[in-house]
């Protein structure tokens, strides 16, 4: 059987290794924070009684398995301990074939349960998982991955579930007004549909859902609620879409209301491609369809929707927030790689006049809004509501892309590897009073580029609209052609890119050293043209840093120009390179070449007074034979033999 679980938002453990124990003592998850081979919860799970009361118990865990435990389980359950180890070694995958048991024993954890009391044990720490579903009723699986039921006390009293599934979800648990609940899914008979099974405190099926529709592999299909309440969008055997609202605590449909959908929205766009496509956790959110948005909004064309409340699931049907009246939202979803909804239109107004705003991230303003900045949960539709005060609003909005025709007739003739993906573009009409929406004039189409901050809108607000390029009735038109050229520029770079990849290393060296002349002669041009522009009237070759460049390479007016401002050059060795350059008789080696040739005479003058001085000095220190020996002395000089005698000299 393939078994997917979870536990949303239970008072369970799923299936432990010796890290996750580890990791639940170190972070006060047990009684004791030093214990690291038996754990037992330092919170309470509420489960619920046959007569509808709760009770408390506390989960339990043990990292202290050993080979005789193991042995002793299998002993019980008839199985050998080489098949348990063929197993074993299957579910762990890799190369495993050769690990024994005692590695399994040392990284197994066992779970059991403990009674109101936290200290009395109602299941010993036997099963890999345990989840209690009343004070009569646990569902545990074994070692071998055996899933049943088994009432607490009586380890004995295993049996199967005793109806079909395939995965089932674990619930609440965390207060006394919510005890766990047990929902199994598994498959319909109409086809392409799921069905849910609620278990009561005795195991026994005591609703199914059935005809539920799927997400497509995005999650749950149905939705929960603070309040305790599950939400199952249901189509029914004529083809009508409804929703079965379940209370938790009763384990009964509460009510059937109209169908609602279940988003899944995403991180705000913020520039950055690790942040905005790779990250992972997006949140679900249960929106009710009030309304649809047409094809005249570009790709905002679909169904507008409302937030349900998040305790009972009931819709709120023209939220109020700080006066700022909401008749739907309009989810923003962009093209690949990015997922999921990243930003939503506000719709305000009534059917006689509608005004919109682009909300694709929290306000700084907002006390609350500032705190989840950058937070998985910061696009959550019910802060939405709370935030659209901060955000001008528009008369109209537009958001897509060129004309699909004239954007292939511009890559008509492209390699399809080298073509960009249209980038999109945000397109508005404006309110000529923003603080009157009501009652204001508007005026043409005009773009904000292809940033959805805030900020886009309101730079557009704040420039004067004649000096922007505005559209009467085409959104589309307007943006068509700023689109088209900024696909061009990527796309010349897409080609260079992959013509790049293509090549071997001498056809690169080749065209790296193309590039390099082509560059050093529009280099070249440039500073040409820079030179020429400082030599008007009234203008200084001092305002031009590469003046002397220019000057140097192609002398005439240039190095006249700059030998009348400096009367020298910067560095005196340049001379020679300009002479040999334009040759010996040029105009330009007589321009330079006498300062330098007098530079040259008088460091040689120079030279020849250093080496005439050294001359001098050299033979004022001329050897002198006598200079080492002492002074003449009349008296005889005497040196002791260390014998008792002497030797005496005589100058």
């Amino acid at each position: 059987m393939l078994v997917a679980l979870g536990a949303l938002n239970a008072q369970a453990w799923q299936t432990l290794d010796g890290d996750e124990f580890k990791n639940l003592v170190q972070k006060g998850r047990c009684e004791s924070r030093t214990d690291f081979k038996r754990c037992a919860a330092s919170w309470p799970t509420f489960v619920r009684t046959e007569n509808g009361s709760t009770k408390v118990q506390y989960m339990l865990a043990r990292n202290d398995v050993t080979e005789a435990d193991i042995e002793g389980l299998l002993k019980e359950m008839n199985i050998s301990t080489q098949r348990y180890l063929d197993f074993a070694r299957k579910q762990r995958g890799g190369n495993a074939g050769s690990l024994g048991l005692d590695y399994f024993a040392k990284n197994m954890v066992l779970q059991g349960l403990l009674a109101s009391d936290g200290k009395t044990e109602l299941l010993p720490s036997i099963y890999k998982t345990v989840y209690p579903v009343s004070d009569t009723l646990v569902m545990v699986r074994k070692i071998n991955n055996a899933w049943g039921f088994v009432t607490p006390g009586d380890p004995a009293s295993f049996r199967d579930i005793g109806f079909g599934w395939d995965t089932f979800d674990f619930l609440f648990g965390q207060l006394e007004t919510k005890p766990t609940m047990l929902v199994f899914k598994g498959k319909s008979d109409a086809p392409g549909l799921e069905k849910y099974t609620v278990i009561d405190a005795k195991g026994q099926p005591t609703l199914t859902i059935d005809r539920v529709k799927p997400r497509d592999g995005q999650g749950r299909s149905y939705a929960f609620f603070d309040g305790g309440y599950l939400g199952f969008p249901v189509r029914t055997e004529e083809g009508t879409d409804i929703t079965v609202f379940v209370q938790s605590a009763k384990l009964d449909v509460d009510r059937i209301a109209p169908p609602f959908e279940i988003l899944r929205y995403g991180w705000r766009i913020q520039g950055n491609y690790n942040l905005d496509v790779g990250r992972t956790g997006f949140k679900d959110v249960a929106m009710q369809k009030v309304g649809s948005f047409s094809s005249s909004h570009g790709i905002l064309a679909g169904d507008m929707y409302l937030p349900l409340d998040e305790w009972n699931g009931y819709a709120k049907i023209n939220h109020e927030a700080d006066g700022e009246k909401i008749i739907g939202m309009v989810p923003l979803y962009l093209p690949k790689p990015y997922q999921h909804v990243r930003g939503w239109i506000t719709v305000h107004g009534d059917d006689t006049r509608r005004w919109y705003k682009l909300v694709a991230h929290a306000p700084e303003e907002d006390a609350g809004g500032k705190l989840q900045i950058g937070k998985k949960r910061e696009l959550e539709p019910q802060d939405i509501v709370g935030y659209a005060k901060y955000f001008p609003p528009v008369a109209d909005i537009w958001i897509g892309t060129a004309d699909e025709a004239l954007y292939k007739a511009r890559f008509e003739d492209a390699d399809p590897r080298d073509i960009p993906q249209p980038g999109l573009r945000v397109v508005v009409r404006l309110f000529d009073d923003p603080s009157n929406p009501e009652t204001s004039g508007i005026t043409d189409w005009v773009s904000t580029g292809d940033d959805i901050h805030r900020r886009a809108v309101e730079k557009v607000y704040d420039a004067d609209i004649s000096t922007l390029k505005t559209h009467p009735f085409d959104p589309q038109a307007l943006i068509t052609n700023d689109v088209i050229v900024h696909a061009g520029v990527e796309y010349a770079m897409n080609r260079d890119d992959r013509e790049y990849r293509e090549m071997t290393p001498a056809q690169r060296k080749a065209r790296e050293d193309r590039r390099e002349a082509n560059y050093q002669a529009l280099l070249a041009d440039v500073q040409l043209a820079s030179a020429d522009e400082v030599m008007q009237p009234g203008r200084s070759v001092r305002e031009y840093a590469n003046f002397y460049k220019v000057a140097k390479t192609h002398g005439g007016k240039y190095l006249k120009a700059y030998w009348r401002e400096y009367r020298h050059l910067p560095d005196i060795e340049d001379s020679g390179e300009i002479c040999r350059r334009f040759g010996q008789n040029s105009e330009e080696c007589r321009l330079v070449w006498p300062t330098a040739q007098a530079y040259y005479a008088e460091e040689k003058a120079k030279a020849d007074r250093a080496a005439e001085r050294y001359a001098r000095e050299e033979m004022d220190r001329r050897f002198d034979p006598n200079w080492n020996r002492p002074p003449q002395s009349k008296e005889p000089r005497c040196y002791n033999n260390y014998d008792g005698t002497q030797t005496c000299f005589s100058d």
